[in-house]
């Protein structure tokens, strides 16, 4: 449980807040995936509610994660870090940014001093918490209305083979990568046209969507599967 986890990774730390305020409200919203997932396999059909649970699952699955978060935080430090250069760019930059202090401030790093704590790089920049999670749900609504746009197929699987869903389960690729240049290859967007996103709902169904036309059912033999 300690190692392939990480704990604690909804909590917040705000003043007045419940700590778990997060992960209560999720747990509800879980608790709606599987009748949603159990309606649309049985009825063959990605539509009405069950479909805008599933959108969301899929968002939710897609910005959400601990390697999405630490890319997300090293890019925000980055610019603080390349904010925090610029200030000590000139001296007369940094008294003038000084002299707008409140008086309370009196402990004031002189410009030598700064510059070279700052060039030291002795020091790290970390994003709160609620500050991620505030990003990732303003994401997810972005990501819900992205795929909403796109064309659905629920593939069913023949008796003979189960799809295979890995911990990063909303697998997004170009339909002609040769045709990217390379720089953009490896980094598709869920708004770009000429995509398609996978989605396993469990072992026999599969979720494709594109932003052309697509058939709203489809059986899948072995090879379709593989």
């Amino acid at each position: 449980r300690n190692i392939a986890s990480e704990r604690d990774f909804n909590r917040l730390e705000i003043s007045g807040v419940e700590p778990n305020f997060v992960e209560s409200t999720m747990s509800d919203f879980e608790g709606n995936i599987p009748s949603a997932i159990s309606n649309i396999e049985s009825r063959q059909k990605f539509d009405g509610d069950a479909k805008n649970i599933v959108l969301n699952l899929m968002a939710l699955l897609a910005i959400r994660t601990p390697h999405m978060r630490s890319n997300l935080g090293k890019f925000f430090s980055e610019i603080a870090d390349a904010t925090i250069e610029s200030l000590i760019a000139t001296e007369e930059g940094w008294n003038a940014n000084l002299s707008k202090l409140k008086d309370e401030h009196t402990d004031r790093p002189s410009y030598k001093d700064m510059k070279s704590f700052i060039e030291s790089k002795q020091y790290t920049i970390k994003m709160r918490q609620e500050f991620h999670i505030g990003m990732e749900f303003r994401a997810v609504e972005m990501i819900v209305n992205a795929l909403n746009q796109r064309n659905w197929t629920l593939v069913i699987a023949n008796p003979q083979s189960d799809f295979i869903c890995t911990n990063n389960p909303v697998a997004l690729s170009w339909n002609n990568p040769s045709e990217i240049p390379l720089f953009y290859r490896s980094h598709p967007g869920l708004g770009m046209p000429d995509t398609t996103v996978q989605f396993p709902l469990s072992r026999k169904t599969l979720l494709l969507g594109t932003f052309e036309q697509a058939q709203p059912l489809l059986f899948a033999d072995e090879n379709t599967v593989a």
